[in-house]
């Protein structure tokens, strides 16, 4: 909107195409058996605009899984859309919000980041790339949480990044915003 914040990564005519920002939560404990779902609100335009991703690093042996990507050329601009995917990890783990720079003229954002305990969370939108799956725990429930509690790293950058943290190793990082995207991307 007009009025409130989020943070975005914009490609221009300075930064090399495959550049890399990365926004990392703090260490999550392992999931409970009923998994985690991990929502958001994301916009991506451009003629090559690049692509989110989210990625959840295993802290135990630094293995990366990539659960959701969207992007690439051509991605006409239609408004922000609700993502959402769900996973399940028996160690303690980060998730990272990462974009990827495509070509001189794209922008992506991204917003108001939740997480839920669910085994009910389908990756959305279906066009959205779905990495390989993570292990599957081995009894579930049925019963369907009635109240999620807030987590910590629950954000809408109205205020600042939250407790989630820009990776200073990265060439680029994700800005804070407000106002129109098309302000932003010119």
């Amino acid at each position: 909107s007009s009025v409130g914040k989020y943070i975005y990564f914009e490609s221009d005519k300075a930064a090399a195409k495959g550049q890399v920002a990365r926004l990392q939560s703090e260490t999550f404990e392992q999931t409970t058996q009923r998994g985690k779902c991990f929502t958001f609100w994301f916009y991506i335009s451009g003629v090559d605009a690049g692509f989110i991703e989210i990625v959840v690093k295993d802290v135990t042996n630094n293995n990366l899984y990539s659960l959701w990507r969207l992007g690439g050329t051509n991605m006409a601009t239609q408004g922000w859309q609700f993502g959402q995917l769900g996973f399940y990890l028996d160690s303690p783990h980060t998730v990272i919000v990462q974009a990827t720079r495509g070509g001189s003229a794209g922008s992506v954002a991204i917003d108001d980041i939740y997480f839920k305990e669910s085994q009910y969370c389908s990756f959305t939108p279906m066009d959205s790339f779905t990495g390989p799956n993570l292990p599957v725990p081995l009894a579930t429930t049925t019963r369907r949480p009635t109240q999620p509690t807030p987590s910590a790293l629950d954000c809408d950058f109205e205020e600042d990044l939250c407790q989630w943290k820009n990776d200073l190793l990265k060439d680029i990082n994700w800005k804070r915003f407000n106002g129109s995207l098309t302000s932003v991307s010119g």
